[in-house]
């Protein structure tokens, strides 16, 4: 635990989580998904008062021991040059509007970044983003994720657009340019993929030099397999007892209207058996009557893939002209920047550009759930 100025910043533990409730209400509003004491446990990990020998959620308490500042993380690891480094998503980070100016969020990642092996953030505003290069995050330049939108029913997506106030002539001629170029062999076989699947498969993704998340058996089972709030499909090309590679999507249905999209949320593995995936998945999504099928990512790993397939390629300010967010849509603004620091492994981090790496909606939880109310009875 660590003293300034009557201010105390330590690890946020289980016993928190009354404390942490209030604070989110006081923070977010009335309406908040972090009211639930079952979300707050299983989205920060707080079952237990044990120390965690790595990642963590921090906060900072004033003298009355009133909770006025957070900063929340998720576990989760990455390739990096051959090696695998531990990293933790910044994903909640709120300090109440009275104890602002005092230097507090900047207290919480120093203590971060001192204490875990690396750190990782996405989505926010341009401000925030000349915060992080001032804490000497690297942030890539300021580049934004990309985003690919295979449409399906264009005079309903147009709709959508409409309710939005974005550019429906713009949408129309990416619409034109789109067209499927290289269809898939129908040489692999897909798969659903449940917990047993997983569990008694290897991954077979292949050897790669980008930087990456680790997509292993333990951390699919918890981010998607054995989700308590959100349910995912998970299809996958199975072959001689390998998981090659894997889609992980969900239905999103667009409030306001009855209309329903499908969003994959994670795509990798090895290439040939991507554009069968994205096949599938394509005539998946007609069968089921979704107006379109969307896809984000920051990289370039598959975006040939994508053309190819029949996806409008998104960027900067087009990146918003479909809806970013379903509960309920609303014209948001391309906010996905992103960053990372690390003492550890600064010179290979340093360097990185965003060909070098390639990250999803899966990563940092860009897909969790906003509002109390989306929670299953």
């Amino acid at each position: 635990m660590a003293l300034t100025n009557n201010f105390q910043i330590r690890k946020a533990y289980s016993s928190d989580i009354p404390a942490l409730q209030e604070f989110f209400v006081k923070a977010y509003g009335a309406k908040t998904i972090f009211q639930s004491e079952k979300y707050i446990k299983w989205y920060f990990n707080l079952f237990d008062d044990k120390e965690n020998d790595s990642e963590y959620s921090v906060l900072i308490h004033n003298e009355s021991n009133e909770i006025v500042s957070f900063y929340g993380t998720l576990k989760s690891s990455i390739y990096i040059k051959g090696e695998i480094m531990s990293l933790a998503w910044g994903v909640n980070a709120f300090t109440l509007a009275e104890w602002r100016g005092k230097g507090l969020s900047s207290m919480l990642v120093d203590y971060l970044v001192e204490n875990n092996e690396s750190n990782g953030v996405i989505g926010f505003t341009e401000k925030t983003l000349r915060f992080y290069e001032s804490v000497e995050y690297h942030t890539f330049n300021g580049e934004r994720f990309s985003r690919y939108v295979y449409v399906i029913s264009p005079e309903k997506v147009k709709t959508v657009v409409n309710h939005i106030n974005q550019d429906n002539n713009k949408l129309q001629d990416l619409i034109n340019l789109a067209s499927k170029k290289n269809p898939s062999s129908g040489k692999y076989a897909i798969t659903k993929l449940n917990d047993d699947v997983v569990r008694t498969n290897k991954f077979g993704f292949g050897s790669s030099d980008i930087v990456t998340s680790v997509r292993d058996h333990s951390y699919l089972s918890k981010r998607f397999l054995n989700n308590p709030f959100i349910n995912y499909e998970l299809y996958g090309s199975v072959v001689n007892n390998e998981i090659q590679a894997y889609v992980a999507c969900r239905e999103e249905v667009l409030l306001q209207t009855a209309y329903r999209v499908f969003r994959i949320i994670d795509l990798f593995g090895k290439p040939d058996q991507v554009m069968e995936i994205l096949d599938f998945i394509i005539t998946l999504s007609k069968e089921k009557q979704y107006i379109y099928v969307d896809f984000s990512m920051f990289g370039t790993l598959y975006h040939e893939l994508l053309i190819n397939a029949g996806f409008i390629f998104l960027e900067n300010d087009d990146f918003c002209i479909v809806p970013q967010v379903t509960s309920p849509i609303e014209n948001r603004p391309n906010q996905e920047y992103i960053g990372f620091a690390s003492k550890k492994y600064f010179s290979h981090v340093e360097p990185l550009k965003k060909s070098d790496v390639y990250f999803t909606r899966m990563d940092s939880d860009r897909d969790r759930l906003g509002i109390i109310d989306q929670i299953a009875e």
